[in-house]
């Protein structure tokens, strides 16, 4: 009977042991650190946008809000993060989120020059007619 005992409290001490140091299930600050809603609405914003007017300017401010919302990641997954594999988890975050960001930029960017040259070279066109009706006018 008292071997039973003891390992009962052996199996409830074990349990205890893994919900304080493991906590497989998370707990409230690792839903903080690991889920960044200002992050995903500044993503989902990036994503949605469109090449347009005002695109600078609306590019620029959304680049700083996401550049902001990582560093505050960062700093959340240095400090508040408990243990090795929920850092590590936490940095994988942050870095799949910088490549959407880079990716989704590097598309808007692409297509923002590819509409700016298209008109330079509009304008290249239409100066170089004018130029050459002018030159035909005068003789």
């Amino acid at each position: 009977m008292a071997k039973f005992i003891q390992l009962v409290f052996l199996f409830a001490s074990l349990n205890v042991h893994a919900q304080l140091f493991q906590n497989p299930f998370g707990s409230g600050d690792d839903k903080k650190v690991s889920e960044s809603p200002a992050l995903e609405k500044a993503l989902r914003d990036l994503e949605s946008m469109e090449v347009g007017s005002g695109f600078d300017e609306r590019y620029r401010t959304l680049s700083i809000e996401i550049e902001r919302q990582l560093d505050l990641k960062r700093g959340d997954c240095g400090e508040n993060v408990g243990n090795k594999t929920d850092k590590q988890r936490c940095f994988r975050n942050i870095v799949t989120a910088h490549k959407r960001y880079l990716e989704r930029g590097f598309v808007l960017k692409k297509v923002y020059l590819q509409r700016l040259h298209e008109r330079q070279l509009t304008a290249l066109e239409e100066a170089k007619t004018k130029a050459l009706s002018e030159l035909e006018r005068q003789f």
